[in-house]
């Protein structure tokens, strides 16, 4: 499990740092923690969020949520879709919150295994 840990952080770090890059505080945030039979990993940024309409199609694959006109970030819309795909394989679940003041938390829960 450590390594499919390991795999989402880097994207969901990397997708942090590009979406808060114009953001006044570039700080990103990485927690784990377990919460009862899981272990959780949480990814926050001070970027400009997503709009709740969006939230459950940024998982899909090659789904880009910016307008490709005016598109800053690079990617092709995979790594998300593989962050779910790892999540659902070892019977997780993942999330993505609104941060306050401004920005996402992307939250990823996977089981304990005793």
């Amino acid at each position: 499990m450590i390594h499919v840990m390991v795999l989402q952080s880097l994207n969901l770090v990397d997708n942090a740092l590009k979406y808060a890059r114009a953001a006044a505080d570039k700080r990103v945030l990485v927690r784990t923690r377990r919460a009862a039979e899981h272990v959780l990993l949480e990814v926050e940024d001070r970027g400009p969020g997503l709009p709740h309409h969006q939230r459950r199609k940024i998982f899909e694959t090659f789904y880009r949520c910016e307008d490709e006109s005016r598109r800053e970030t690079t990617g092709v819309g995979l790594g998300l879709a593989l962050v779910r795909e790892f999540t659902l394989a070892h019977r997780g679940s993942v999330d993505v919150l609104t941060a306050k003041p401004s920005g996402a938390v992307f939250r990823v829960a996977l089981p304990v295994h005793t």
